[in-house]
């Protein structure tokens, strides 16, 4: 009895049958399992044969269950349901997602965060394709509310009157990064461990981008001046060469500060401290992409990566000696 239970059902079998109580025939089963009418009574009828009893009784307008079938719908949806979660799972674990993600990316996270977590993906999804496209948050905002992108990779301040909280889709805040002041290398301030805004009262200014721009303005005006702006770039090579230059001094976050610091350009955290937040924000349409999950799953690791290894970046890149710094008392 115990060899014949054991090989009562298949996963096939179920299949058939639910097709069958789902369409209420046996050809309608056959078209929705992409099969001939034929091979599915010979199939139903080989089940029939292995459970020793009738599962339906066929009528003029369709079929009904007989008690043994009844017995086996039972169980039918529940044991499919469970296998087509494993398959999920199991797919998902050994890494098969596949599909293309559109992502709109703001520049310096598109210099930094981006590419860490494009190549992870790029290892361990092989399947998985890409279209990046770099630009600020509110043109990203706009793409992503046309559906014109699946993940919009965005910053914003605390003191933004309009972030991305009222963005379409589900937000996923990635890191938060500190705001430094990049000087020129040999500057009065660049061999601090911090440094004051209201100490770059005097200075003239690089500002960034036209959120930047507006954040840097609020800042220094809370802080009881308004920076003389001499340069308003979006180009972080222009704001590096200026820097360098003695144009004026900056105001960046820390993904920035891989870009531009270097012999010549130090990056130095800025008292009060001041902070924006980085945050990848998911089109509705793609709630349910596997890859796109993946995809946001790689951008917190990069992130948090990024975020782990910052204090061997963020802090001088250049550390003046100390007769550098006593002949830069001057305005840089």
């Amino acid at each position: 009895m115990a060899d014949t239970l054991n090989g009562m059902f298949d996963v096939r079998d179920f299949r058939v049958l639910e097709e069958v109580l789902s369409t209420g025939s046996l050809s309608g089963a056959a078209r929705a399992l992409g099969m001939s009418q034929p091979a599915v009574s010979q199939a139903f009828a080989a089940l029939e044969r292995r459970v020793g009893a009738p599962l339906l009784v066929r009528t003029s307008s369709g079929v009904r269950l007989t008690e043994a079938g009844r017995a086996a719908a039972g169980h039918i949806r529940p044991v499919l349901e469970s296998i087509r979660r494993a398959e999920v799972e199991v797919t998902t674990v050994v890494g098969l997602a596949r599909g293309s993600v559109r992502i709109a990316c703001f520049p310096s996270a598109a210099a930094t965060i981006l590419p860490a977590a494009l190549r992870s993906l790029r290892e361990s999804q092989p399947g998985l394709t890409f279209s990046v496209v770099d630009l600020e948050p509110p043109a990203a905002l706009t793409r992503l509310a046309d559906e014109e992108c699946d993940l919009a990779v965005v910053f914003d301040y605390p003191d933004d009157p309009a972030g991305p909280a009222s963005a379409p889709g589900e937000r996923v805040v990635l890191m938060e990064e500190r705001l430094h002041a990049a000087v020129p290398a040999g500057h009065r301030l660049a061999g601090a461990s911090s440094v004051q805004l209201s100490d770059l009262a005097g200075e003239y200014w690089i500002a960034g981008c036209p959120q930047c721009r507006s954040h840097l303005l609020r800042l220094c005006e809370s802080t009881g001046f308004v920076p003389d702006i001499t340069v308003q770039t979006d180009d972080h090579l222009v704001i590096a060469r200026s820097v360098a230059a003695r144009i004026g001094v900056a105001l960046v976050p820390e993904v920035v500060l891989p870009i531009i610091t270097g012999d010549e350009v130090v990056g130095v955290p800025i008292e009060p401290v001041a902070t924006r937040t980085i945050s990848a924000i998911r089109s509705p349409r793609a709630a349910s992409s596997q890859a796109v999950e993946a995809t946001l799953a790689a951008l917190r690791q990069a992130a948090g990566d990024f975020a782990g290894h910052r204090s061997a970046t963020v802090h001088h890149s250049a550390t003046p000696n100390v007769e550098q710094n006593e002949d830069s008392v001057a305005q840089s």
